[in-house]
């Protein structure tokens, strides 16, 4: 097998990436991990409208990508006349219900939500991969939270009886974490 065909499988069996750009208001380095789809030897992502990355590519298009501790340089671009196609091929790649649960309609409207009387909720969150998971993990224990963890990468915090106050915190920890805050 030659390289280019040993780096065009590592690239479409990865789950994720680190991609690095050039903040378009500091100019410094901004890394951020990301789903991807690899097709006839480009890259392609989907974006968050939230997302800082794409608009710092549409600023400055020189990024740097790191799959399994390898490095490339390359230029980025924005496509939107692709989407759908890409939306398509990270279907394919992740599945419907991944797809619709990070990229659709319902992200946006992510609450944390504590019923009963009591006040009693718990937040369901999930991170790219249990290293980002575990430094989350220690964050919680140093609130006092008790956690449970399903599937290498799903936490449940549970927060008791718990304030507005406490919860924005979790949330807090779950960004600075880079992870989802599932629907409730």
């Amino acid at each position: 097998m030659s390289k280019m065909a040993t780096s065009e499988i590592m690239l479409e069996e990865t789950p994720y990436l680190n991609l690095t750009t050039r903040g378009r208001k500091t100019g410094l380095r901004h890394s951020v991990e990301l789903w991807f789809a690899y097709e006839e030897g480009r890259l392609l992502f989907l974006a968050h409208e939230d997302s800082s990355w794409w608009k710092n590519i549409a600023m400055t298009p020189r990024v740097e990508v790191e799959v399994s501790e390898i490095l490339f340089q390359g230029k980025g671009r924005l496509a939107p006349e692709r989407l759908e196609h890409v939306f398509a091929l990270f279907r394919k790649k992740y599945g419907p219900s991944q797809v619709e649960r990070w990229y659709g309609e319902q992200r946006g409207e992510r609450k944390i939500k504590l019923g009963g009387k009591n006040k009693t909720g718990s937040i369901v969150a999930t991170f790219g991969n249990h290293f980002i998971m575990n430094e989350a993990l220690e964050d919680f224990g140093q609130l006092g939270l008790k956690c449970e963890v399903a599937k290498d990468h799903i936490v449940t915090i549970h927060l008791g009886k718990a304030s507005e106050e406490l919860a924005e915190k979790v949330r807090k920890i779950i960004r600075g974490h880079y992870g989802y805050v599932e629907p409730s």
